[in-house]
């Protein structure tokens, strides 16, 4: 079989069915993984929030997130341009799937800088809502304020999750164009990483 077919069926394992699991078993298990806990941090966080209307303080938290993610993604549109660049004109273009090594760089690049502007959209949302009336997102939402403000936090960083960890993954992917050894070893290395240093 192929060492280059089964590097990339290697690394969409890793990258994508670690992800499946580890979110999946933050749903059933929140306190046990680094992401289920600050979802719970946040809840109580927009709870201490709306009850001492301190809305400007939350405001402007949120706004120091979306001056890092700006930047996240603005540099992720110049690291994709970058790695192009270097992919076609210093490497060979006749080398074994090279189309789809650079097809599979570009995208998870792009992939990266959607969840980047999806975090934008929805922290500018959230610095609108938490001036807003309680009791009126409670009657258009049908749920309470509390419950509410924290899905929106909670997706607009989970977004930012998957926007770096598309950018943790393009390095390797990078690297596929050199070796798939190097390439499935790089992925290994990252996900063991992501998984001691980030989720647990």
């Amino acid at each position: 079989m192929d060492i280059e077919w089964v590097s990339g069926v290697a690394f969409v394992v890793m990258f994508v069915g670690y992800n499946l699991v580890y979110f999946r078993y933050t749903k059933i298990y929140p306190k046990k993984t680094q992401k289920g806990r600050q979802n719970i941090y946040r809840e109580y966080w927009i709870e201490n929030v709306l009850k001492g209307e301190r809305g400007m303080v939350a405001v402007q938290q949120i706004r120091n997130m979306t001056t890092i993610t700006t930047f996240l993604a603005s540099s992720t549109l110049i690291f994709m341009g970058v790695a192009v660049s270097y992919a076609r004109g210093s490497l060979p273009g006749l080398q074994d799937y090279y189309d789809y090594k650079l097809y599979a760089l570009i995208g998870i690049i792009a992939l990266a800088f959607f969840n980047f502007l999806f975090t934008l959209r929805t922290a500018n949302e959230i610095t609108i809502l938490i001036e807003s009336s309680p009791s009126k997102i409670e009657e258009l939402e049908g749920i309470p304020a509390v419950e509410y403000l924290t899905k929106k936090t909670n997706q607009a960083f989970l977004h930012h999750t998957f926007g770096m960890r598309c950018l943790y993954y393009s390095i390797p992917l990078f690297f596929w164009f050199f070796s798939p050894v190097v390439f499935v070893a790089l992925t290994v290395v990252i996900t063991a990483g992501i998984a001691k240093f980030l989720d647990f």
